[in-house]
């Protein structure tokens, strides 16, 4: 078979016409979501959630944090595998000694189930900030793994989140009340070494 210069410019334009009209693929993420900043002793709740995922049949991962600014309460099961059937979820084990909470999973039940499709919440975990001091920590996945209904493995990409611990408002008003009387009192007592300097 021949190809002309012309002929095979034509079918290259028209295969890179294709992949323009073809729609794009989302890439499937799992990311934990929940505050950016909450207040130093407050308790809260961050999420797992697969985005843009086909065919969602089981999943695991573990998750990493600072275990001297945060520590893990509980995990409970996120709606979104459930949608399509009966599941089995293991919460994990939680160490706040070493800031990990290892293997949690959960899975649809059966042979032959179709897996989920879209994106939604895998589970929640109950978080407290127990640092004295305001400071950023940063809650990450790892060992993730997605699998489809045949057991193959779904690739993903995984985000972490940065969470501040800051003092409440309330916290910030005294600490300001608390610096402006030392600064009074230190001017107070540079004035009253002048007068006394002055009178000598």
């Amino acid at each position: 078979m021949n190809f002309t210069a012309s002929g095979l410019r034509a079918a290259l334009a028209g295969l890179t016409l294709c992949a323009a009209l073809a729609p794009a693929t989302a890439a499937t993420t799992l990311s934990i979501t929940g505050p950016s900043s909450v207040a130093l002793g407050s308790s809260f709740t961050l999420q797992v959630a697969a985005t843009d995922v086909a065919d969602l049949y089981g999943y695991q991962f573990d998750i990493t944090f600072n275990p001297a600014a945060f520590q893990v309460g509980g995990v409970s099961e996120g709606a979104f595998l459930s949608t399509g059937g009966s599941t089995d979820f293991l919460g994990g084990m939680v160490d706040n000694s070493a800031g990990t909470v290892s293997f949690t999973l959960g899975t649809l039940i059966g042979l032959g189930v179709p897996g989920v499709n879209g994106s939604g919440v895998l589970a929640s975990f109950s978080v407290t900030s127990i640092g004295s001091a305001p400071g950023v920590g940063t809650f990450g996945l790892a060992n993730v793994t997605l699998l489809d209904s045949s057991g193959a493995d779904i690739s993903a990409g995984a985000m972490a989140l940065n969470v501040s611990a800051v003092p409440e408002p309330a916290t910030w008003g005294l600490l300001l009340a608390g610096g402006a009387l030392v600064a009074g009192v230190a001017r107070r007592r540079q004035a009253s070494a002048r007068r006394g300097a002055a009178a000598a």
